[in-house]
């Protein structure tokens, strides 16, 4: 798997991890996914069964497969409880636009601008047309997952502290 790949074929409009889980942000994704599914989006889901049957339930994927499913997909939503988890780092990886809860929302992190877009799970109604909006534009470009130079240097500057360099 090649981060730099260019991935032109997006035919999922949204791949969720769902997990009845108490940690997880279980009500705003839950109310989500049942509106995207309601508007005729094409809605994968994996982890535990979601109960639509608008909605391709995968189940539990090996990682080398989810990774395949993420390189056809356009956007994800990153829990709320976890900003830089496993499944998010997958999905900036595969050049998935993630919608992030703005309360989680590291300021400080080392993700290109454009492939973090901020809404706030306690609004639904607002952060859903802003979800829905984002959809519209035809052209969102999928960039290249180069580090700023600032921000690359900074992050050599930590891994040369880290190991003595």
């Amino acid at each position: 798997f090649s981060p730099q790949k260019k991935f032109n074929n997006k035919n999922i409009d949204y791949l969720f991890y769902y997990r009845i889980h108490s940690n997880k942000s279980n009500i705003f994704l839950f109310n989500l996914i049942n509106k995207l599914a309601q508007d005729k989006n094409k809605i994968y889901v994996v982890g535990d069964k979601f109960p639509n049957k608008n909605v391709k339930n995968l189940g539990n994927l090996k990682r080398k497969v989810l990774l395949n499913y993420l390189s056809r997909t356009k956007f994800s939503l990153n829990s709320g409880e976890n900003f830089y988890s496993l499944f998010a780092l997958d999905c900036i990886s595969n050049h998935v636009r993630l919608f992030i809860d703005k309360k989680n929302y590291k300021k400080k992190n080392y993700f290109p601008s454009n492939s973090i877009l901020i809404i706030n799970f306690n609004k639904f109604t607002q952060s859903y047309k802003k979800i829905k909006d984002i959809k519209k534009i035809k052209n969102y470009f999928l960039y290249n997952f180069t580090l700023l130079k600032d921000k690359k240097t900074n992050l050599l500057n930590c891994i040369r502290k880290i190991y003595n360099f």
